[in-house]
């Protein structure tokens, strides 16, 4: 571990520049009160790693950040936010963000005016809830552990899933200028204390739930990579080019597929191996560095 803490120091010095800009981000993960907001937050953050998206996490007890995605992941209790932030939440929607909400006991006011699903009773649940998802890329088959669920009818959202009894569990709805997309489900809660959920062999895809219905279009990013075990961060230098950060969190070599926008080409490589046409190779538990600009 030392010898690579020391190699990973003489690479720093190697850079082109002292410090790494901030990211990219591409949503706004909000931790409410009344739930395991250290667990919530990991389950969001992973799925979010997974579907190629970078949160910024933060507290309801102060003034939002303006953002085009925000996440309420895994709502629970009586007091999900102050009255006043969730005003405030609203405002920003039907002014053209886009709202996800996933379920875990949470009370909401007003739900069936921003989620367009009318709530027909609430039950509890023993054991796991099964879902089938009609998403873009394919159907979805998920089980979760979950305590409580809401009987829903649609009230002028459109349905995207259903549990096995046919009650709607994912759904998508127009609300001003923006969108909301609501999960019966506390998948992030759920995945946070569900060993192996994002590694196993085999394991369910839930991040494709991130990128396929709440974030479907990633507008600030220039580069994509296809594996869910790679990371990608953009970091935006002054004189217009970006850093690209391609991390593989597996221990084997991963070859991926990786996109660049047309307009922009690799200009040098930081670190690894320039990709292969639209293939790039990352060994494991280590990293390509890209420094990519347009054309």
């Amino acid at each position: 571990m030392a010898d690579e803490v020391t190699r990973f120091q003489a690479w720093l010095g190697t850079l082109p520049f002292q410090a790494l800009p901030p990211r990219v981000i591409d949503a706004c993960c909000l931790l409410t009160q009344d739930q395991d907001a250290w667990g919530v937050a990991l389950g969001s953050f992973l799925l979010a790693k997974q579907a190629g998206m970078e949160l910024t996490f933060h507290s309801v007890d102060r003034a939002l950040p303006q953002a085009q995605v925000y996440l309420m992941p895994s709502i629970k209790g009586m007091r999900v936010m102050p009255r006043r932030r969730w005003q405030e939440l609203l405002d920003r929607v039907a002014a053209g963000a886009t709202l996800y909400l996933s379920f875990d006991g949470g009370w909401l006011s007003g739900f069936e005016s921003l989620t367009g699903m009318r709530v027909v009773n609430r039950q509890r649940l023993a054991g796991a809830a099964e879902a089938t998802l009609d998403l873009p890329g394919g159907k979805l088959a998920l089980c979760l552990p979950a305590t409580s669920g809401l009987v829903l009818e649609p009230a002028g959202a459109e349905v995207l899933g259903r549990a096995a009894d046919g009650n709607p569990v994912l759904t998508r709805f127009s609300y001003g200028q923006g969108k909301v997309v609501f999960l019966g489900l506390p998948l992030e809660a759920a995945l946070a204390d569900l060993p192996g959920a994002f590694w196993k062999p085999g394991a369910t895809a839930f991040w494709r739930i991130y990128r396929e219905v709440v974030a479907p279009t990633l507008g600030k990013r220039i580069a994509g990579r296809r594996s869910p075990q790679v990371s990608l961060t953009e970091h935006p230098m002054a004189d217009g080019s970006r850093i690209l950060v391609l991390m593989n969190f597996g221990s084997g070599t991963v070859d991926t597929e990786f996109t660049l926008a047309r307009s922009w080409v690799v200009q040098d490589v930081l670190r690894g191996t320039a990709p292969r046409g639209q293939r790039v190779f990352i060994p494991g538990a280590d990293a390509v560095v890209l420094k990519v600009g347009p054309k």
